[in-house]
Formats: C-alpha cells, structure tokens, sequence
C-alpha cells in the first residue's frame, strides 16, 4: 500500500537514458531503501512506456493544467464579464463552487487511476523505489542511478546548498543568511524633501507600477517563465537534455539558493580530455527565453570547454519568478557551486552570457580593490549604505564606518541612523569571517514588503530625512563609480575570488531604451518608474565594477537590443555597452577626440568597413601596447586610468580605437542566431 501511495503522489517520468557504462549489473528490482540497481538499455527502450491508464490520465491530467494556466492569465477579464452580467452574486457563486468542487474530485479521481496504473509498471516501481532511496541516503551510489532518469524536477532531491561553502569555514555562530549584492546608482537631489501629501500622491504611482512589474512586465521581460510557453517546448527540452545526458556526459544538480528558490543545471566535465581548454570552465548565462537544454551552451561545448549551464528562476526546473534579486541570488549559488563542489579554481571559470543574461553575467561581485570592505565593529547597522566621498564630515551622534568600496585611498563613509526607519526595517549585522584575510561578512535580513526592492523605500527615507536635517551633501555631478547603492534581499561575503574573465554576447547597458522602444510613448513615465523600481537590468553599471577582462560580441543584424531597425547599427545598445565600459576604464584616452573616432568605427557593418576605418587612422598596436603596459607597470592595474592625459590628441584617437576593438568584436547575424564556436574567444588582457 506504502508503495501504491508513492506510485500516486510521485513525479511524472519522462524518459530513461542509455546507459552511459559498458559494464553494468544486470538489471533487478529489489526494493531495499539504501540501494537499487540500474535499468538496463538492452531490455528497456530510453523513453519510459506508461501503461494504457497512466498515459490517458497523464493526459487529462496535462489538459487540465493548461485550462487552469489559461483561466489563471484571464483571470482580469473573466471576472469584469462575471461581474457585468451579475454572476457574482452569492445565489450564483454557491452552485459554482459546488461545481468546482465536483471537478476537483474528479481529477483527484484521475490522479488515483495514474498512480495504479504507475504501480503496475516495473520501470516505474523501480524509479520510485530509487527516487525514495535517494531522498533517504543522498549516497553516490544512489545519486549515480537517479540520474539515469529524467522526470519532475520538483522531486528532485537538493545536491547544493547555498550555506554549504560557509558551514564549512565557520564553526560558530550557526548557520547565516546569505546573498549577492546589487549595485545600483541612485542620484540623490538637494531640496527635494517629500511632505505627506506629496508621499500620498506618488502612492497610486507605486502601486501601478508594482502592479505592472508583478504582472505584464515581468512576463514581457522573460517570457521563458511562461506556463504555456514551458509546455509547448517541453518535447524540445526533453530532447536537450538527453542530449547533454546521453552525449556529451552531462550531470543534472539542484542548487537551493539562498532565497529559497531551486536552480536547475547542468555540468559537462572535460577536465579529463586532452583538450586544454577543457579545464576551463565556462558558466552560460542564457537569454530571456533561452533554457540551457537549447541554449548558448552549445557554443562553449563544441570549442571543448568544460560547462556549467543553468536555468534562470521560474525557468523549466528552476523555481521562483525571474526578478533582478532573484537572478543575481541565482548566479551566486551557481558560482559558488562551481568552486566548493565541482572543484574548479576562480580563475579558471569563464562567465559566457547571452542577451538578458549579461545582468546575472556581471552581477558578479566586484572583483579586485572592490572585494576589500571593512567593517570593524559587531553592531547592527540598517539596510541603506548611502555612500559620500571621503571626506564628508561627521555629524555628532552618527555612526560611520569606512568601506573601501572603489579603489585604493578612495574610501566612504556610509551615515545611518536607525530611528529614521520604520519597525520592520532590514536589519543589517555585521561580523568578521575569512575571505583573503581582509573581508568581513554582512548579513542581512530584509523583512520590509517581502519583495526585492524593498530597500529603496528606506533608502528614500533615509536620504530625504538627512536632506532635511542637512547631514548629506549634495552628490550631484559625481560619476557613477562614486555613489553605491547596495540592494540586496540578503548581504553576502563571497568566497571566491576574481573570476576569469566575462564574455557578452547580444548584450545591452540599460533596458528602459529597449523597454521604450516596444511600448507606446504615452506610457513612458509608467515604463521609466517601472523599470528603475523593479526591473533594472544596468548591466553597464555592474560591469565597469569588474576588473577583469571583458569581451563583447555585436550582432550587426541585430533586431532585439537595437532601439530603431537592425540595419541601423548605431541604435544597437551593445555600442552604448562598449562606450561606457571605455569611457569608465580609461577616462582620459575616451575624450572628445577618442569618443568621435570610436563611434566612427562602430558605425562600420562589415570587417571591410571596419579594417578601412582603422587603417585610416594609422593605428600602431605595438605602441599601444608598450603606453598601457607602461602604465600598468607604474600604476598598477586597478580601473579607472589616467592614461593618455599628456598624451598628443592623435595619440589618444589611436589608442581608443586599440581599446574598441579589444574589446568589441562584430559578429555578421541576427540576434538569435547561435554562436559558432570559432567565434567564441577568449578576451583581451595586458
């Protein structure tokens, strides 16, 4: 009876692989909870063969969920017709819930005649047994014959857990909260100080625009996160996962983040090939409808590298809803899973991201000088780190701590006063744990709204209190690189350090100009409030706070992230990414002159136009490379430099166009047209 309740409430299965060994065990089918022997290929085929009734009340089953996702997209529209017509009234909704409930008993009915006819087939009975195994002892062995299935991927059990890293470095204080950073500019105006009144009139405002992220924008944004849209494709991706399985050698893994969201991936080893690159690994970022089972991973595969691919939250195996918070806690347990479990060093990992997925590619943490935050005393701080130059003044009774969050001497205070919050405020608590010698760990454990963005409505009350109260200065006119906001669900001190190198391809530096683009000109405020609040993919912003190298790659057909047509290439937002990139790195080669002669060269379509513009200028790339290894040998190599300062207006019109096409690459295809892996390249470094 205990295995006909499991045959019921267990998951559905699709297919069972090849075997992957020439020498198995011959199949058998005892029940025994720590061990179960593999199917054997030779007498079962690879798909999984349900019974007569399993397959027609999967089929019920399925058509069933598809109506609910419909009625639940709908939902807005039924019930205004509902309530037109007068149906919801009370003598009308009692015989419907009757109905409802009939209906339900109904499936219920169904999903019992599935489980028999589940308990009657032995392929099933021995995944069953071998999933329940597995959820019992989490041994190799049993963890080695799950993975010869492909089924639910809810069932599956958890192979990584975000605080495995740290409960093995830390034997006190119990297990912490942790969780990626955003970094995020926030321009802060004098005299702007809210009264009540004008709090209650931006209130409807907010709301619409939470409503609208919550509901259409998130769904617009990635629409890979769709029900219908995951059921349509589903044969597809089955399809590509055998592939990776079966293959190319492929192990699947549950990866819990810190949010409580389950990330599915994917790992193709080639550490044990001839191959040199194969000890490379490579972690795909996928686009907004991308999945890893057909996505970018290919790319890195054929070029031979070892691969990690994953599926964004809310995306086929992975749980949640795919918001900015959610995405970069996301990426971390990945990366964090990449270095403590699959063994790979920092600086061997490569972060590969297509389209949408440069937002998670560079929401790496800051690499480099930026790693090095102190934080000296164990006190409870609040969730807003409004950041000033060095230098500001400390008002008497304030707390502040020195973060040096952007460079070597560059260092800022960050003023908080924790009455200025409400009760249910973060509350951020800081002790030292070891990373490098010189990190120390912040927890932070955001209670306000539930939501990702609950932070800047502290951060708004604070900044307007001490506005009023004439404790900040006015930071107008300071560039980006001097003002952090840091908007975490949770505070996390990663583990890890630099990462190899970061490589985008189809990427953008903002989306509120793509969002503009498809969404009509009356509703522009709505979309900017949107976006910035709840949405905001500043990719240009997380990248110029990596030091790493960087490589970008430019669809000169693109029709997705260009803001006109895809035969104008200078509305591509990728050239807005290389620009801000430059103009952050080297500030004093990407003057005038230097910007002029760039945006030149990126009007170029063709490798003809684009040879012909830099010939013209008569660029000397030895000369380029003994200035900036001059530099860097005197200066170090800690971004931004003042290279070119002293440096003749033709000298500088020759370097920028070095540093562009470094950095840039143009590859002749639309936007999703895949990657060959010729064209997959390392980046550019000194």
């Amino acid at each position: 009876m205990a295995k006909l309740l499991s045959c019921v409430l267990g998951p559905r299965l699709y297919k069972i692989y090849r075997e992957r060994d020439s020498e198995r065990a011959p199949s058998s089918v005892p029940e025994t909870p720590t061990s179960v022997t593999n199917p054997s290929s030779s007498s079962w085929d690879t798909y999984y063969q349900p019974r007569a009734l399993e397959k027609h009340a999967d089929s019920i089953l399925a058509l069933a969920s598809v109506f609910w996702s419909i009625s639940y997209y709908s939902s807005p529209f039924a019930f205004f017709y509902l309530y037109r017509k007068g149906y919801l009234s009370l003598s009308k909704v009692v015989p419907f819930s009757h109905y409802a409930g009939t209906l339900l008993l109904l499936l219920a009915g169904v999903a019992c005649l599935r489980g028999i006819g589940r308990w009657t087939n032995p392929q099933y009975r021995q995944f069953i047994t071998i999933l329940e195994a597995t959820h019992r002892n989490q041994s190799t062995e049993n963890k080695k014959q799950l993975a010869n299935y492909n089924f639910d991927f809810r069932s599956w059990p958890v192979d990584f857990h975000w605080e495995e890293p740290s409960s093995r470095k830390e034997s006190r204080g119990g297990p912490s909260r942790r969780g990626v950073a955003l970094l995020r500019p926030e321009p802060i105006h004098r005299g702007t100080a809210d009264t009540l009144l004008n709090q209650a009139k931006k209130l409807p405002c907010q709301i619409t625009s939470y409503l609208v992220a919550h509901t259409l924008g998130r769904r617009m944004l990635y629409p890979g996160s769709v029900y219908l849209l995951q059921k349509a494709l589903m044969p597809v991706l089955l399809q590509g996962q055998a592939r990776l399985v079966e293959e190319c050698n492929g192990r699947r893994a549950k990866l819990l983040a810190c949010d409580g969201n389950e990330i599915d991936t994917m790992f193709v080893d080639r550490r044990g090939t001839a191959e040199p690159q194969g000890q490379k690994l490579v972690i795909c970022c996928e686009g907004n409808a991308g999945f890893y089972e057909v996505g970018c991973v290919s790319t890195p595969l054929e070029a031979g590298y070892s691969v990690l691919g994953w599926n964004h939250p809310g995306f086929a195996g992975s749980t949640g809803v795919p918001f900015p918070q959610n995405e970069a806690n996301a990426m971390d347990v990945v990366v964090q899973f990449a270095i403590h479990r699959l063994g790979f060093q920092p600086q061997d990992i490569i972060i590969y991201a297509w389209s949408i997925g440069g937002f998670t590619g560079t929401s790496l943490p800051p690499t480099s000088h930026c790693r090095q935050i102190h934080v000296s005393a164990q006190e409870r701080w609040g969730p807003v780190l409004l950041a000033q130059e060095a230098g500001g003044e400390k008002a008497p009774g304030r707390r502040v701590r020195k973060w040096n969050l952007s460079g070597p001497g560059r260092t800022y205070p960050f003023p908080y006063t924790s009455p200025l919050l409400p009760p249910l405020c973060p509350i951020i608590k800081s002790r030292p744990v070891s990373w490098g010698g010189e990190i120390r760990e912040i927890e932070c454990f955001c209670l306000l709204f539930s939501m990702h963005f609950q932070v800047l409505y502290s951060l708004w009350m604070v900044k307007e209190k001490h506005n009023r109260e004439n404790r900040v200065r006015d930071v107008v006119g300071m560039s980006p690189s001097l003002f952090l906001v840091l908007v975490p669900a949770t505070w996390a001190a990663m583990s890890y350090p630099d990462i190899s190198a970061v490589i985008l391809d189809a990427s953008f530096d903002d989306l509120v100009p793509l969002a503009l683009k498809v969404m009509p000109d009356s509703w522009r405020g709505l979309v900017t409030r949107t976006v910035r609040q709840h949405l905001n993919l500043n990719n240009s912003e997380q990248l110029c706070r990596y030091q790493g190298p960087v490589l970008l790659i430019r669809r000169t057909k693109d029709e997705i992230i260009t803001t006109t047509v895809p035969e104008d290439i200078m509305s591509n937002r990728g050239n807005d990414l290389l620009l801000k990139l430059l103009q952050f790195r080297y500030p004093r080669v990407m003057a005038e002159e230097g910007l002029r002669v760039v945006r030149q060269w990126l009007e170029a379509s063709s490798q003809l136009e684009e040879a012909s513009i830099y010939s013209r200028w008569e660029v000397e790339e030895d000369w380029c490379l003994s200035v900036l290894r001059s530099y860097q040998a005197e200066h170090g190599s800690d971004f931004p430099w003042s290279v070119g300062e002293d440096m003749s207006a033709d000298g500088r019109q020759q370097l920028a166009l070095f540093l562009a096409r470094k950095h840039l690459h143009n590859f002749e295809a639309t936007h999703c047209t895949p990657l060959p892996a010729q064209n997959f390249q390392m980046p550019w470094h000194l």
